[in-house]
């Protein structure tokens, strides 16, 4: 997975769902026991691996909020997450968890502003765009 990842997502892909597990201690309403360490432990290895950053944590690092609650365990986790090339982090204006009204899951908001997509963080103009730019000249000039 983390071959296909790198290999065939070169711009800001977002990678994101309900990973059904909790990546830190902050992530859990009470201290009971993580059901899926090793998966969690798995997460942890592609991200470091494809240089993924946690929109969410990235953006609320000290902030306790959750997208799921367990009536079994009377608790709240953070099982959905929304994760981008750590580059990238730049594009994103906001990243909200909704309260859980419908379901035992929350809707969250990803708000990506696509055209800073042109400049790094840097403020150099990215590759990705000067490939484009360069794909395009070739296309124009037959």
């Amino acid at each position: 997975m983390v071959l296909l990842f790198n290999e065939n997502c070169k711009g800001p892909v977002v990678l994101g769902g309900d990973f059904n597990l909790t990546i830190c201690s902050r992530d859990k309403s009470n201290e009971v026991k993580s059901s899926n360490p090793k998966s969690a432990e798995v997460l942890h290895g592609l991200c470091s691996d494809c240089g993924l950053t946690d929109v969410w944590r990235e953006l609320n690092p000290g902030v306790r909020d959750y997208t799921f609650f367990s009536n079994v365990h009377n608790s709240y986790s953070r099982l959905d997450y929304f994760f981008i090339p750590s580059k990238y982090i730049h594009m994103i204006s906001k990243c909200t968890v909704n309260p859980i009204i419908l379901s035992d899951h929350s809707r969250i908001h990803l708000r990506i502003h696509f055209m800073k997509i042109l400049f790094l963080k840097d403020g150099n103009l990215s590759p990705l765009y000067l490939k484009i730019m360069n794909l395009n000249q070739k296309c124009e000039c037959g």
